[in-house]
């Protein structure tokens, strides 16, 4: 449908939140010009990321719009389009998730009971493992264990694909750890056949893909006539190359389907309409899972939880594989689904969603806050939490008449308890706040601040982050219509109020670092270093960074890499977890040639968290990246270093002995596949 018709429909749409009750012809010229600022945006974000295809779609029911940029196929300069069917990869776990809870709200199914009551040869493991286990990642299924495991050529069936992995024992006992792997929901897609008696597929065309009119979405067949195949990309020693050839049948429920941007977007559709799962259910599938330590996963039932740094509540989840990169959001509350898919492997399509979301409503997230000094760290992780989990809770459930007032003087006043005891660095013992007193505190924030400012203001507001949402709370707070046991700790006011003179100029400073391989990093960083010297807060870019470093270091750029590495260890010198920067720099450091520097680097990730970067899984998966992007030397540096982290581990052993085959290593690829055997 052309743009113009299709905002004939808006104004029977409902008002999203953060827009406000507008009339629906201000909605709709407003939506309007957005929608042409996306489509710019977009294509933007496809060519400085060197991505030959994308097609990009927004649902806010009625209105739909969908748009292809680039091209589906290179070679024969076909046009990436609304029709253009990609490869799903694991945006299809959600969709097995749905379709396991309705088999459980239809009685054929216990979330609690043990997996081999329903998939009997699968064998019983050291510990019991549920269909919850598998549906929230932590039931200590493993995942895959080698890169010959995600580049099977054959076609399988759900049988075969259980056996790859059935044998092997967990890796933790369910519940303790969260571990994503699609194993998991290989074995999900077992229960479904087991249970219903149907092919995995089959189910799903007549549970979820028909009903929710998903019309092209199909298990990927590399044999079959598919119409609109893209074809998929990688990125080569800076090079645009075909993807390898995986038949990805093995990875059925996991992600082996395939299909358009708008059968994503019936899907996301379905999902805030509430088709399909009582509301209960769909509660509990968005619920964030606890380990049995009571640590947040991040994660519900076959979904990522998000809570943004604005505080923002949205489901979702991405995918990637060989020939593709996608992605779903849901923004249940605001009754919109945006979703995008790509035919470059690893294109951070999930960053580009959100520029969307940003420029349709107008909300751009602040990035999180960096606090310079040491003293005050606890306060601000306080605050910090209590805005993200706040904010997003009241966003989740929306303004209520009343709120049980004993029940939040309570949580404010351990909050509070908490501020005054971080002063001394003690925990303040059992008064110290918890997940629930933070999230209960930053909600009824947010419900007050909602009530005095309005929608449109407390978005406003919150754009500013812990330090804007929190400082807009003490001037609110000092009227007489909020009651004293309602204000927070006086230190934290008074500090509030330098942190945010502070963060009104270091916050824009953030934009500018929005970079990818390829863009200039290197005067943004220095104006950020700069202004960072003079000031008690600025934007914690850390995570964001790091990535950068990562995929300039994977695109040959290593000066570019080791300049932004520097950068990071200047400016967060005490981040919460080093780790993932330290194993990202370690990384760049091999891969530029400097090993011994990089092996510290890698020594220090190890320390402080052996199953991050330095996994085995973790270095055997990096290591073929460096390969594939010709820096084979680099590859076989990491592997070597495994070697002497996991001298039992088999997988490590095989990708070595691929690696030495493929740079003309015969001879030494022999051994090495022999030792493998030897250990496994």
């Amino acid at each position: 449908m052309h743009v113009k018709g299709i905002f004939q429909v808006l104004g029977v749409m409902t008002c999203v939140a953060s827009l406000g009750a507008q009339s629906p012809r201000v909605l709709a010229s407003q939506w309007e010009a957005r929608v042409h600022r996306v489509e710019e945006y977009v294509e933007a974000e496809r060519a400085v990321r060197r991505i030959p295809g994308i097609t990009a779609g927004i649902s806010a029911a009625p209105w739909e719009w969908v748009q292809g940029f680039g091209f589906a196929d290179l070679e024969n300069g076909t046009k990436a389009t609304a029709k253009s069917a990609y490869r799903i990869a694991s945006v299809t776990k959600p969709m097995t998730a749905v379709a396991i809870l309705r088999l459980a709200e239809e009685k054929k199914i216990d979330l609690d009971a043990e997996v081999q009551q329903y998939v009997p040869y699968f064998p019983r493991k050291k510990w019991p493992v549920t269909v919850r286990d598998l549906l929230g990642h932590l039931a200590g299924i493993t995942d895959y264990q080698s890169a010959s495991e995600e580049r099977i050529k054959e076609h399988k069936s759900t049988r075969q694909s259980v056996a790859a992995f059935e044998d092997r024992p967990l890796v933790f006992e369910p519940r303790s750890e969260f571990y994503y792997t699609s194993y998991g929901y290989v074995l999900l897609g077992a229960v479904i056949e087991e249970v219903t008696g149907k092919s995995y597929d089959s189910y799903m065309r007549a549970a979820v893909w028909d009903p929710l009119q998903m019309s092209t979405i199909t298990l990927d067949d590399p044999v079959i006539v598919m119409p609109n195949r893209v074809r998929g990309y990688r990125m080569e020693n800076g090079r645009i190359m075909n993807s390898e050839f995986v038949d990805v049948s093995s990875r059925g429920a996991a992600g082996a389907t395939r299909g358009t941007v708008r059968d994503l977007l019936a899907f996301g559709r379905g999902m805030y309409e509430g088709k399909l799962l009582s509301s209960g259910t769909y509660q509990a599938m968005w619920t964030e899972q606890r380990t049995s330590n009571g640590r947040m996963t991040r994660y519900g039932l076959g979904w990522d939880v998000g809570r943004s740094d604005a505080g923002l509540y949205s489901v979702g989840h991405t995918g990637s594989q060989q020939e593709t990169a996608t992605v779903l959001h849901v923004y249940p509350s605001r009754r919109i689904a945006i979703a995008i898919a790509a035919n470059l492997e690893r294109a951070d399509v999930s960053a580009i969603a959100d520029g969307v979301f940003e420029i349709l409503t107008g909300e751009r997230a602040a990035p999180p806050p960096y606090l310079r000094a040491t003293n005050g760290q606890a306060a601000f992780a306080m605050l910090q939490r209590a805005f993200v989990t706040g904010r997003s809770q009241f966003e989740r459930i929306g303004p209520r008449a009343s709120i049980d007032s004993a029940a939040v003087r309570a949580s404010f006043a351990r909050v509070n308890s908490g501020f005054r005891a971080s002063k001394t660095d003690r925990s303040g013992g059992t008064t110290f706040p918890n997940d629930d007193d933070l999230r209960t505190a930053g909600g009824f924030v947010a419900q007050a601040l909602n009530d005095r400012l309005g929608g449109q203001g407390l978005t406003a507001i919150s754009r500013g982050g812990p330090i804007g949402f929190f400082s807009a709370w003490v001037n609110a707070s000092r009227s007489r219509d909020i009651p004293q046991w309602a204000r927070l700790d006086s230190t934290i006011e008074n500090r509030l109020v330098e942190w945010s003179a502070d963060w009104k100029i270091t916050m824009p400073l953030a934009k500018p670092l929005d970079v990818v391989p390829g863009t200039d990093i290197g005067t943004p960083l220095r104006n950020l270093k700069r202004h960072a010297s003079k000031a008690s807060v600025y934007p914690d870019l850390g995570n964001s960074l790091t990535k950068a470093l990562q995929a300039h270091s994977l695109a040959g750029r290593h000066d570019a890499a080791l300049e932004i590495a520097t950068a990071i260890d200047e400016l967060y010198a005490h981040m919460e977890n080093p780790s993932a920067f330290h194993g990202a720099y370690g990384l760049a450091l091999i891969a530029a040639g400097r090993e011994r520097e990089g092996i510290t680097y890698l020594r220090r990730a190890h320390e402080r968290n052996a199953g991050g970067v330095t996994a085995s899984a973790n270095l055997v998966r990096m290591a073929g990246d460096y390969a594939h992007n010709g820096m084979s030397a680099a590859a076989l540096s990491i592997l070597r270093f495994g070697l002497e982290l996991h001298p039992r581990n088999a997988s490590v052993r095989f990708q070595l002995g691929e690696i030495l085959y493929q740079s003309g290593d015969v001879r030494g690829a022999a051994a090495a596949y022999r030792d493998a055997i030897l250990v496994n």
